[in-house]
């Protein structure tokens, strides 16, 4: 999630959230913007698209959280991790038309 707010990876999907899974969203870049779509099974989607402004606000809490869950990783060792996992992560065929 964090490569695809930082503009490494073009897509994140997170699937199979909820009691049954029936939940998922994705995360895309877009020109000027990151696109956020929350799905459940049976009801339309909600999307919204997040500018720079609101990414730093989400990049920031995401380093946050993911150096308190890793507290002997330094900022640099975290964002160099992200950078190597999202050049070896297969990327997502893109078939949301906007």
């Amino acid at each position: 999630m964090l490569a695809t707010f930082m503009q490494m990876q073009g897509k994140f999907d997170g699937k199979g959230h909820g009691a049954q899974n029936e939940k998922w969203f994705t995360i895309e870049n877009q020109p000027g913007k990151v696109f956020l779509s929350v799905n459940t099974k049976g009801r339309p989607p909600r999307s919204l698209p997040i500018g720079p402004g609101d990414c730093f606000g989400v990049v920031t809490l995401l380093i946050e959280q993911m150096l308190k869950n890793s507290p002997f990783l330094s900022a640099d060792t975290l964002l160099n991790i992200v950078q190597r996992t999202a050049q070896i992560t297969p990327q997502p065929s893109s078939d949301v038309h906007r």
